[in-house]
């Protein structure tokens, strides 16, 4: 009896990990996303989650701040002996969390018609299909967000909605931002001085919003608010860029940077 409940403990931990290290790969969800597949996984393995596999956790998704802070109250929850209450009461907050967004973000854009925006984010997508439900003929500009194209994503999901999408280049950029109503973008974490880390690209809207003097609002949530201010500057897999490139051009990856306070006209959050 023993040997078969070690047998089915070890294939139950296989199972995770594996279901784990296909989140830890997504490279095309948004955070908001990553961390509903996070929990829906973590939840269904309840008896599995411990503080081992947090901390682990934690250091695969370094660069999600309402990951990490999801994290952190779990691991509150398991020293607490309250994991099940937590998953319950996260369950009931994302349930009410885009309608709280929406609640703030429909009042300060309530006069735009035409969006801009870069890559993929669930926040934008639900917060958008709710807007579209109140305002029609809404047009969303999508840049496709090299270099692996989370904007293609992006436009998929909303192209199943009322809202007119299309999709763009980085390189055409300019062209569009002359003729939109405002800028928005998600944002993986909101520094304490009021800059955010998002996805290389956000400066290239932020600057030419700037240009054009077009507003730029960053849609959020507070789980997004962090008191670090370092993020993910590591080389990605440069094979995203150009497969079997020649030996001596140097390729470079990197995923996030800095957008700076002063070119955000404000931050919608819950």
């Amino acid at each position: 009896m023993i040997t078969i409940l070690e047998n089915l403990f070890t294939i139950m931990k296989d199972k995770l990990k594996h279901q784990l290290k296909r989140i830890t790969n997504d490279n095309t969800s948004g955070s908001k996303e990553l961390l509903q597949k996070l929990h829906f996984v973590l939840k269904e393995y309840i008896n599995e989650v411990d503080s081992e596999l947090t901390e682990s956790l934690k250091k695969d998704f370094d660069s999600f701040q309402s990951i990490k802070s999801y994290l952190n109250d779990l691991q509150q929850a398991i020293n607490d002996s309250a994991v099940k209450d937590f998953f319950e009461s996260f369950d009931k907050y994302y349930g009410s969390l885009y309608d709280a967004v929406y609640d703030n973000f429909k009042e300060e854009l309530k006069k735009a018609k035409k969006f801009l925006t870069i890559y993929n984010s669930n926040t934008l997508f639900e917060i958008l299909k709710r807007f579209a439900d109140d305002n029609k003929n809404i047009e969303i500009i999508i840049s496709e967000g090299r270099p692996v194209n989370e904007g293609r994503i992006l436009a998929e999901k909303l192209s199943e909605t009322d809202i007119k999408v299309t999709l763009i280049t980085e390189a055409q950029i300019y062209q569009y931002m002359q003729n939109i109503d405002t800028v928005i973008i998600g944002a993986d974490k909101i520094l304490p001085g009021g800059s955010v880390i998002n996805k290389v690209g956000s400066n290239t809207l932020a600057v030419l919003a700037e240009y054009f003097g077009k507003h730029f609002y960053v849609i959020s949530d507070n789980s997004k608010r962090s008191d670090e201010t370092g993020f993910d500057e590591s080389e990605k897999d440069v094979s995203e860029i150009w497969k079997d490139k020649p030996d001596n051009i140097k390729v470079t990856n990197k995923y996030f940077e800095v957008v700076q306070k002063d070119f955000i006209t404000k931050i919608i959050t819950d």
